[in-house]
């Protein structure tokens, strides 16, 4: 039996297709099989999160959605913001594997902001060892007046 050159490309496109078929199953997205070959427990749906205008003064809340990549139990056990301007909600939580939680940001732009553009970040701390994993807010500031 000879084997034609024109199979090989096809093995190979099916064994990827599958390969593909088999991450989005397993870890709900491509991008989440990425993320755990590369070391991180959690995909974090929607980050960064973009608000379009905000002005000195606004208060918004942006939810996250979190996913547990690892095939043991999480406990997402707080976050870290850096800054009284971001408050994190909805922790502490259990994560069973695959399981997914939301978590709420509630963002504060300062009266006495004046920049064009912001960006809050806040690391949450897991049970586990994992690389570090990041809820981004980012947003265009607005000074003109209503």
């Amino acid at each position: 039996m000879k084997t034609r050159w024109i199979d090989i490309p096809v093995i190979i496109f099916i064994s990827l297709a599958l390969l593909l078929l088999h991450a989005h199953w397993r870890f709900g997205s491509v991008a989440g099989a990425l993320r755990f070959s590369q070391g991180y427990l959690l995909l974090v749906k929607d980050s960064p999160a973009r608000i379009k205008h905000m002005r000195p003064g606004d208060k918004q809340k942006v939810t996250f959605t979190v996913r547990n990549l690892g095939s043991g139990p999480i406990t997402l056990l707080g976050a870290w913001t850096g800054c009284y301007c971001n408050i994190v909600s909805g922790l502490p939580t259990n994560l069973s594997p695959e399981e997914e939680a939301e978590i709420v940001v509630e963002v504060y732009l300062p009266y006495d902001f004046r920049g064009s553009h912001c960006r809050w970040d806040a690391r949450l701390w897991l049970d586990t060892p994992s690389k570090p994993v990041f809820l981004s807010v980012w947003c265009q500031v607005s000074h003109e007046s209503i």
